[in-house]
This record gives C-alpha cells, sequence and structure tokens, in this order.
C-alpha cells in the first residue's frame, strides 16, 4: 500500500528540519505584548502583523538579511486629559544571524520604524506619523522543509519623546 500524497506532505511537514539552511525569501505572521509610551506614562497592549524578508549567507554560520513589515496595536497610553492611541507601525531594516546548532538562528537587528499615532483630548483628535529607530533580537527556530517559529524583543525609540517596547512570537516560512 502507497501512501498518500496528504499523509506524504504531513510527515514531510513535521519532519524536523536535517540543517536550516535560513537563507532565501520569507514571509510571518506575528502577535504579542506592546508597551508604548510618552513622558513617563506607559500602557500595555496587543501588536499583531507581518512581515518579509530576504537573508543571504555570510560565511558558514552567519546570515545576513534585509526585512520590512507592519503591525498594528491596541496600545492607548494616558497622557494629560486625553489619550495618544499607538496605531500602525511599519519598519524597514537589517539583521545579523548567527546559527547556534543545525534549526536555531541568533539574530540581531535594527532599521527604521514609522508609527502612526492618534491623541484625543477635549473632543479633538488629532493624527500624526512619527519616524524612529528600531533595534531588536530573537531565536529564530526552522521546523518541516521550509517553516521557522521564533520570538523576538524590539525596542523603537520615536522623535516627540515616544517609546515602545515589544515582545513578539511568529510563524513563517521560507521560499
Amino acid at each position: 500500500m502507497k501512501p498518500s500524497l496528504v499523509t506524504a506532505a504531513i510527515a514531510a511537514a513535521a519532519a524536523p528540519a536535517s540543517a536550516a539552511e535560513f537563507v532565501g525569501p520569507r514571509i510571518e505572521i506575528h502577535a504579542g505584548w506592546d508597551r508604548a509610551g510618552i513622558d513617563g506614562e506607559t500602557e500595555d497592549g496587543v501588536v499583531y502583523g507581518g512581515g518579509a524578508g530576504y537573508d543571504m549567507a555570510v560565511g558558514d554560520a552567519a546570515t545576513l538579511g534585509i526585512e520590512a513589515g507592519v503591525g498594528f496595536a491596541t496600545t492607548d497610553v494616558a497622557v494629560g486629559g486625553g489619550a495618544l492611541q499607538a496605531k500602525r507601525d511599519l519598519e524597514a531594516g537589517v539583521r545579523l544571524g548567527f546559527r547556534l546548532g543545525a534549526q536555531t538562528l541568533l539574530y540581531a537587528k535594527a532599521g527604521y520604524t514609522n508609527a502612526r499615532v492618534t491623541a484625543q483630548a477635549f473632543g479633538l483628535s488629532l493624527s500624526d506619523e512619527l519616524d524612529g529607530v528600531r533595534l531588536g533580537a530573537g531565536a529564530e527556530y526552522a521546523y518541516g522543509a521550509h517553516g521557522f517559529a521564533k520570538v523576538e524583543y524590539r525596542y523603537a525609540d520615536y522623535e516627540s519623546g515616544f517609546e515602545r517596547s515589544q515582545l513578539l512570537v511568529a510563524l513563517g516560512t521560507r521560499f
């Protein structure tokens, strides 16, 4: 009796990667914790979004990549008599990774970020976009033929004293 195509596909996806390359194009979805703050006032919320990137090998155990992403948050920071809502967040940057074993990549990242925030006070609502710098670090674990899961911490420092910290989990695939 021959295994069916579905059984073979499930077995291939569940099999651990023998030696992940961590190179090529990738996409991911992520979600996690968001802490936004301004002038010493902070609030926690949820962040969710996605990203895409491309990594290339640098030597035997390192990778260098570019990436871009978009995130959305539920975080509202009480400021004075109103609230600052941290909305959409765009990012673009680079990451440098180092293979730790056959299936794990540790990496650091840096880049540009742009957040859309809305301030609400006294019945008025004003939106603005703030530019900033994002730094982060994480661990990526390869599974199956192309899948990966990762955990990442990132910090962003925007103009006007606005900042945020995020802790994310992500699932993705490489092509």
